[in-house]
């Protein structure tokens, strides 16, 4: 069922103009971007075995936001760096 929903949520944040909708959409949802980055990089996140092959295309297609490359380039790498 992940592999199936990683699928479309592909296909949805392609087109450009649907991208900040479905940023809104997540960051309304109960999970952080911390905790759905955390997904795409636990190595034991996925006790199902589903693939996700589609997530990281999930977050580039995202990072074509500037909400979402602030996020990555500036609160995530200085939150990490000043937890340190």
């Amino acid at each position: 069922m992940a592999d199936l929903c990683c699928m479309i949520l592909s296909n949805m944040t392609r087109p450009f103009h649907l991208i900040d909708r479905m940023i809104t959409l997540i960051e309304q949802s109960d999970y952080s971007w911390d905790e759905i980055l955390s997904v795409f990089t636990a190595k034991q996140y996925n006790t199902k075995g589903d693939k996700l092959h589609y997530l990281g295309p999930v977050f580039s297609n995202l990072s074509r936001s500037p909400r979402i490359r602030r996020y990555h380039l500036i609160d995530f790498y200085f939150s990490k760096l000043y937890c340190k």
